[in-house]
């Protein structure tokens, strides 16, 4: 549980992320940055930050890539876990936003497993989606 005297200044840094994910999900630079074939690494479409729980939030969806298309990921959901290929997906429990999105990026082509949870969801009923990586 966050300190009292903190929430404040909690509640500015999400504002400030939000705007700042809002931005990025517009600017079509970072869209290009995926389809540039130099690009040896790319990613699926979301952004996640550290949040207030134990496990990484998704702070936005870009829209027209496979996290977008996939319908199954959404602001606000928490990544409980993340697997490459057909790995068994690795708990995210404690894992900073960073981190988890490290473990998102990757070459393109390849597949990575989220295990998401909803807002108001148990983990016991996390939705596994599996994404393509860079198919913009």
């Amino acid at each position: 549980m966050l300190e009292p005297r903190l929430r404040p200044l909690a509640t500015a840094f999400v504002a400030v992320l939000f705007s700042a994910a809002l931005g990025a999900a517009a600017d079509p630079h970072i869209r290009d940055a995926a389809k540039d074939p130099k690009n040896k690494e790319t990613t699926v479409g979301i952004g996640v930050a550290t949040g207030q729980g134990l496990y990484p939030l998704v702070v936005f969806v870009i829209p027209d890539t496979p996290a977008g298309r996939s319908g199954k990921i959404h602001p606000r959901d928490l990544v409980v876990a993340i697997g490459q290929d057909d790995q068994t997906p690795v708990s995210t429990e404690h894992m900073s936003g960073g981190e988890a999105g490290n473990r998102i990026r990757g070459p393109k082509g390849t597949v990575v497993t989220l295990k998401v949870i909803h807002e108001g969801q148990l983990i016991k009923d996390a939705t596994t989606v599996r994404l393509t990586r860079g198919a913009f």
